[in-house]
């Protein structure tokens, strides 16, 4: 029973870091997306 438990615990906490780590990686696209267009736009101005 109180190694089950732990487990429990041990999978929160992973669901917790994986969450935070897919915040991260939709910022670091939302960023790339953001550059991307300032190079288009940058670009077909010229």
């Amino acid at each position: 029973m109180g190694d089950r438990l732990g487990v429990g615990e041990n999978k929160t906490k992973n669901i917790e870091r994986y969450s935070g780590s897919i915040r991260l990686l939709l910022l670091l696209l939302f960023v790339c997306v953001c550059v991307c267009l300032v190079c288009s736009s940058l670009l077909y101005g010229q």
